[in-house]
């Protein structure tokens, strides 16, 4: 319900960002009893006025677990503040702000810590329990009889089994959900256009992403700076997976522009969660707990010294998200682990 309003008053955000600040936003309203045709000013009153009474915040950030939905729901809450500052009374303003940064900035610091531990979750134990070498060779060699058994294979495969070789040693491009699910056909070789779209550049056997993370919009930083996103990253496709890739869009009769990946019963493009959902349920054979996020952390902590820059996070990403310690290594050498 207030997604057109973030965007009205933050289109330096991304779409996603967009769309999970709306998210929450409303997440909020309903837990606080608000009907979905509430106002940004009433809605920002509201929360203004139980802020008097709750300097925690609890009436926002209670109905939800994990410290990341927490900051975030804080975040969200904050551009509708801003926005509507004009409007409040000063005190109340300033003391809503108030309390929004003190609560965020605890939620960041204790994210931030858990991170620097990088101890495995149980969910991470079970699925590093299977390596990274047989995860792409269950990808490679998967078959099924199954009518999307082609479009199956090139999902797990272009996630899976996509790198550029040098010196012996693979680099894989190991992306996120959304940049494969909203792939689209581009047969020419002219770039494609800035439409925030992702596409499958088949002439230039590449990748090239649009929408995601790390392109378009604005970057935040918790010391208050920000930078704006490159528009767009392009990342190799290996020959041999493209040539599976145009076999499969010429089976399929897919034109120039078209999704490249569907559903099999109502036959629309694949969202990201669907994709994800197709992806989980491929690999559970080989481990239940195999997601895109878990098989990027699993490549990340192969015994190899070197940063591949194709999976897309930078160096203090890597150290602070996906390089693992057990609970073990954390009690013989807790000097080693860096905090953020």
């Amino acid at each position: 319900m207030f997604l057109e309003y973030v965007k009205e008053v933050r289109p330096d955000l991304s779409d996603g960002s967009q769309r999970a600040y709306s998210t929450q936003l409303g997440k909020v309203a309903s837990a606080n009893y608000m009907k979905e045709s509430v106002t940004p000013l009433f809605f920002i009153q509201r929360l203004a006025n139980k802020s008097v009474r709750d300097k925690t915040l609890s009436f926002i950030t209670d109905t939800v677990d994990s410290l990341q939905s927490k900051n975030m729901r804080l975040s969200a809450v904050k551009v509708i503040l801003i926005a509507n500052k004009p409007h409040l009374e000063e005190g109340k303003y300033r003391r809503l702000l108030d309390s929004i940064n003190t609560m965020g900035k605890g939620y960041r610091e204790s994210i931030n810590e858990k991170n620097g531990m990088n101890l495995l979750t149980e969910k991470e134990e079970e699925a590093f329990k299977t390596t990274w070498e047989e995860i792409a060779e269950y990808a490679s060699s998967y078959h099924s009889i199954n009518p999307t058994s082609d479009r199956d294979w090139i999902m797990l495969n272009l996630v899976l089994n996509n790198y550029e070789e040098k010196d012996g040693i693979k680099y894989n491009v190991l992306l996120r959900t959304v940049e494969y699910a909203g792939l689209h056909i581009w047969n020419y070789r002219k770039k494609p256009p800035n439409d925030h779209k992702n596409y499958i550049w088949i002439p230039k056997r590449s990748l090239y992403i649009q929408h995601s993370k790390t392109t378009g919009g604005i970057k935040a930083y918790a010391n208050g700076v920000t930078r704006e996103q490159i528009p767009n990253k392009t990342y190799p496709i290996r020959e041999e997976l493209i040539l599976k890739i145009m076999e499969y869009i010429k089976h399929n009769k897919l034109k120039h522009t078209q999704p490249l990946f569907y559903g099999e019963i109502d036959y629309h493009q694949l969202s990201a969660n669907l994709f994800g959902k197709i992806f989980k349920r491929l690999l559970t054979p080989l481990n239940p707990h195999l997601t895109i996020g878990m098989v990027r952390k699993i490549y990340s902590n192969r015994p190899l010294p070197e940063l591949n820059q194709l999976v897309d996070h930078t160096m203090e990403t890597e150290s602070a998200f996906y390089k693992k310690k057990t609970k073990m290594d954390y009690t013989l050498n807790p000097i080693e682990i860096d905090f953020v």
